[in-house]
């Protein structure tokens, strides 16, 4: 049994050593913590089975020195017979031990079995998500160098029909009164090409906002008037999801900021606690915010009301939570940054599947 258990803590050794150079991710390192922290345990448990197995070496002892005297060999056996008034004690307190240590290997060993899993799924779903966004920054990236390059080629022509256009104008001057509509047509072609240079260096302008935006963080203004605006529905409760990287938990924070103080009561969803999840607001396990795909922020909320009951009630007259949706939604289309028309969802999605918050955000990855 102490060899087969010492195999399975050596499998376990690796399987902890190996997935440490996976992706790191908040929760992925709180698994890893977890994994260490049953394997400490496991070896606690194998070391009791050790314990309880020298225990029972009197027992072992006194059966084999009866068996000798059974077999009339007294010169195998000691001059001192063995008392067995502590024998049971010893044997009962080696069993003891040795059923917890079996116990406890398998409680732990399952325990492993079952992170090392969360973990193996963790590096699928975070590898994927990043082999997905890598492949379409690099797409974007050759589109925004490609209308760049021609921006710039655009920009290189324009520049040198403009310099033929004035050479012709200035020479066109010098000639008589009767080359007055070869210089008018020199002017012209001068005009045209100098609103094209314009048009190419309005296009490189575009190209180079374009990248300022993939380049910058979100961010939020008029955080004043949206704190003002949420303000009215003060103490409406609401829990977060996030997409997984640096960028988004960000974000994240910088929206639940606001919502805190406009009065607004985050309580993340206890059902979720088992699954994939971020400590975006700190180690508690009550503050852990479960994972979403979408882009940009997707706001959902709970109604028993049925979409076309909602779309024919006046605005005044629809759910509490239902204005506060709509409230939060259409004051932060105008107030994320850098702007983009796809940072905010077009509409508030209604869901009749029971929650514990009445409204839900998510906040996915930048568009």
């Amino acid at each position: 049994m102490i060899a087969m258990n010492t195999s399975n803590l050596c499998q376990f050794a690796f399987i902890l050593q190996t997935s440490s150079s996976a992706l790191e991710s908040p929760a992925r390192k709180a698994l890893e913590n977890k994994a260490q922290s049953d394997f400490f345990w496991l070896l606690v448990a194998t070391a009791f089975v050790a314990i309880g197995i020298a225990f029972e070496y009197p027992e072992v002892k006194h059966e084999f020195i009866e068996w000798l005297r059974s077999r009339k060999k007294p010169w195998l056996i000691e001059p001192v017979p063995m008392s067995r008034n502590r024998v049971p004690l010893w044997s009962l307190v080696g069993f003891i031990i040795v059923t917890a240590g079996v116990a406890g290997e398998g409680v732990y060993e399952g325990l492993l079995g079952i992170n090392d899993t969360k973990l193996r799924k963790m590096d699928e779903v975070s590898l994927a998500a990043d082999e997905l966004q890598i492949t379409q920054l690099q797409k974007d990236n050759l589109t925004l160098q490609k209308q760049a390059g021609d921006a710039a080629t655009s920009a290189h022509n324009a520049a040198a029909d403009a310099g033929k256009a004035k050479t012709l104008a200035q020479g066109a001057r010098t000639e008589a009164d009767s080359f007055d509509k070869r210089i008018v047509s020199a002017n012209a072609t001068a005009t045209a090409a100098e609103q094209h240079l314009a048009e190419a260096r309005r296009e490189a302008a575009q190209a180079e906002a374009e990248l300022d935006k993939i380049r910058s963080p979100r961010s939020l203004t008029n955080q004043v008037a949206l704190i003002a605006a949420l303000a009215a529905f003060k103490g409406t409760g609401y829990s977060v999801r996030v997409y997984q990287d640096d960028e988004s938990i960000e974000f994240t924070r910088t929206v639940d900021r606001v919502l805190v103080q406009a009065g607004w009561i985050r309580q993340q969803p206890t059902a979720f606690r088992e699954g994939i999840t971020v400590n975006v607001f700190g180690s508690n396990i009550a503050d852990a915010v479960p994972l979403c795909i979408e882009t940009g922020i997707q706001i959902q909320v709970h109604t028993e009301e049925s979409l076309e009951v909602l779309q024919s009630t006046p605005f005044a007259k629809l759910p509490r939570p239902v204005q506060a949706a709509e409230v939060l939604r259409d004051g932060l289309v105008p107030s994320v940054s850098p702007s983009d028309e796809r940072n905010v969802g077009n509409s508030v999605r209604v869901s009749k599947i029971p929650s514990v918050t009445p409204v839900l955000i998510c906040v996915g990855k930048k568009p």
